[in-house]
């Protein structure tokens, strides 16, 4: 056994989920009588929870906190239109089952650890031709905690039994890059997807792609025992 895993963040790093989040929570949104976002605009609310989406298309703000009547009403709305709508206008990111497809060739294990609810990540992966190849799936409510808590990663090598110092994590947040580095694997960034605004390069990941069709390559040099300095692989 290899020991080698690569684990991937879902939206924003895999597939392209902005569309149908945006449609579904504008949906609830106007139920309720609140002023809708824009596409865009949900593109820096995704990324930590339905949860969280909602209480920031809500009010509006990152931080903000609707109250519990309009949060729960709002949610229950939000639910019941994206779960019968996750992959309408959602698009699979280019190279992603190339990747994923030639990282299973070289010998890893495919997990997906998204703080997306595990009701909704399983079943997109399945509308997008792609769950069959993950050896784990974990949502933000399949484990008491979610990224960037590391518990997810950890628990992911465990169950796969695959070697935390063979463990890469591929995301598009400081979400991903957090729990990574907290649970001491290697981090590969993608530079599209959903970051916050946040500048990903200075909080320091192993390495940042603009396509996942370098990322089999990268992850195969992180994950062997080659005397390279990350700087070379920068490169």
């Amino acid at each position: 056994m290899s020991g080698k895993l690569a684990l991937f963040d879902l939206d924003g790093t895999l597939i392209d989920t902005a569309p149908d989040i945006c449609a579904a929570i504008n949906n609830a949104l106007n139920t309720s009588r609140i002023a809708p976002i824009s596409e865009l605009t949900a593109r820096t609310y995704i990324g930590e929870g339905s949860a969280t989406l909602v209480h920031r298309a809500i009010t509006k703000e990152i931080d903000g906190l609707a109250t519990e009547d309009c949060f729960s009403r709002v949610c229950k709305d939000f639910g019941q239109h994206y779960s019968k709508n996750l992959f309408v206008k959602s698009v699979i990111y280019p190279r992603a089952l190339q990747s994923l497809d030639e990282l299973k060739s070289m010998g890893f294990k495919l997990g997906c650890i998204t703080n997306k609810p595990y009701e909704y990540a399983l079943p997109l992966l399945e509308k997008a031709g792609l769950a069959h190849l993950f050896d784990i799936l974990l949502g933000g409510n399949s484990l008491p905690e979610k990224k960037p808590n590391p518990l997810p990663i950890v628990h992911a090598i465990k169950q796969t039994k695959s070697d935390r110092e063979k463990t890469v994590m591929v995301g598009d947040s400081i979400t991903d890059l957090l729990a990574a580095k907290k649970a001491e694997v290697y981090s590969i960034c993608v530079s599209y997807g959903y970051n916050g605004g946040v500048n990903l390069k200075k909080n320091s990941p192993n390495i940042i792609v603009d396509s996942l069709e370098l990322v089999p390559s990268l992850a195969q040099k992180l994950c062997s025992n080659l005397n390279e300095k990350k700087e070379q692989l920068m490169n």
